[in-house]
């Protein structure tokens, strides 16, 4: 066997070396991949009962003083930050207009406004039904003020 051969044997031989790794590897996944299935179709099963411990507020859940100033809010508007500050100040809260842009942002993620800062922002018929204001067809909304 000359230089070349006993090179093209080495070869092969590493070749099937991979072969066997793959084939290893594959008949691992396919364990895994079952015992994961398993998993997931145990974890539907499990109660959802007593055990589930449910701290603070519930998402979505906003706060009576905030309920007051989207309520107030919901009869009028637009409203620009400024506005907002101050329906939150009659509330008794003092909040600087970073913190009220962050609520109103959250409060527009979660669908209780709907606007931008151009051109103001107005609590959706969506939050007034969820907290029992009076709906507003958003053709009677006042313009401005607070």
């Amino acid at each position: 066997m000359d230089k070349l051969e006993k090179l093209i044997a080495e070869k092969r031989s590493a070749v099937e070396e991979l072969r066997q790794m793959i084939n290893d590897l594959e008949r691992r996944i396919l364990v895994a991949e079952t015992e994961l299935a398993a998993f997931e179709a145990a974890s539907t099963l499990r109660p959802l009962g007593p055990r589930i411990i449910l701290r603070g507020r519930q998402p979505g859940a906003i706060s009576e003083k905030w309920k007051n100033v989207l309520k107030r809010a919901h009869h009028g508007g637009p409203w620009g930050f400024d506005d907002i500050i101050k329906m939150a100040a009659r509330e008794g809260m003092d909040y600087d207009l970073p913190t009220i842009r962050d609520r109103v942002r959250y409060f527009v993620r979660s669908e209780l406004m709907e606007g931008n800062p151009s051109t103001g922002f107005v609590v959706t018929d969506q939050a007034a039904a969820r907290f029992g204001f009076n709906v507003v067809d958003a053709s009677e909304r006042r313009v401005g003020g607070v």
